[in-house]
């Protein structure tokens, strides 16, 4: 994106994902935005969660932006079935959730199925719109991207509560555009945004998996993705595989390639 009155690139972004409690290991560059697709928790414990804030907090002064958007490792607290019911009921509204992400992770921005506008660049009327549509507190597992399992209909964990709580609230109309056991929100994605953030992959998208093939990603996503044609889409999840494509230009090829890592977790 360009400063139409400099001519110069507006804005830098560091993009990281799935650190899995390893953060304090990286060494990152400064920039003026520090962009987090989810899973900083391996566990999603409290102790997990204060350090990563604490870390944010640290690094803080080499970024203008730190959003941050939740995975499904840092819903793992939900695993169990032993929330209050407070906390479900947190969990499953938007603004309640929201205040409660925020206030534990205090030294970043947290972006949750919401639009924000910044000015970026030294002309406050340049504006990069970004879109986070997060993993929610209901889905329920990694291997089951927009699915909500509930066995005969009963609610085993406390993330099929939230989605008892969550789905109450939602028209006919839009569950009937899910399949059945299947939820997402990807229909509020809107087009004219400049940086999609998911925590998952489109399908066929960086998503390839040894001896699984495609994995952890969402055709529901790649619909809305054609629909709203966002201008970038930053994501993670997928461990085996990371790189980037970018079109040359508007119409041109796309460039760009993907690394293949050995295993799940090779960092080689």
């Amino acid at each position: 994106m360009k400063d139409s009155a400099s001519g110069s690139t507006s804005v830098s972004i560091v993009h990281i994902s799935d650190t899995h409690g390893r953060h304090a290991d990286l060494a990152l560059p400064s920039a003026q935005m520090l962009i987090h697709t989810g899973d900083f928790c391996e566990d999603g414990t409290d102790a997990e969660w204060a350090s990563f804030n604490l870390w944010l907090g640290e690094i803080k002064p080499n970024y203008r932006w730190i959003f941050v958007v939740m995975g499904n490792h840092d819903y793992k607290f939900l695993d169990g079935i032993a929330a209050s019911d407070e906390l479900i009921a947190t969990l499953a509204s938007d603004d309640r959730r929201r205040a409660f992400l925020q206030a534990r992770l205090s030294n970043a921005v947290v972006l949750d199925n919401e639009q924000l506008t910044v000015s970026v660049g030294e002309h406050s009327e340049l504006k990069l719109a970004l879109f986070a549509s997060a993993w929610n507190p209901w889905q329920s597992s990694p291997t089951h991207v927009d699915r909500v399992m509930m066995p005969g209909g009963r609610a085993v964990t406390d993330h099929d509560r939230v989605f008892e709580a969550w789905s109450s609230s939602n028209s006919p109309g839009r569950k009937a555009a899910w399949a059945p056991g299947e939820a997402f929100r990807y229909d509020e994605l809107p087009p004219g945004i400049d940086i999609l953030l998911t925590h998952v992959p489109p399908l066929g998208v960086f998503d390839r998996m040894p001896m699984f093939g495609s994995w952890g990603s969402s055709l529901p996503l790649l619909a809305a993705l054609k629909r709203a044609a966002p201008r970038a889409h930053l994501f993670g999840h997928v461990h085996a595989q990371r790189g980037y494509w970018e079109k040359a230009s508007l119409d041109g090829s796309m460039i760009g390639g993907v690394q293949y890592a050995k295993a799940t977790n090779d960092t080689g």
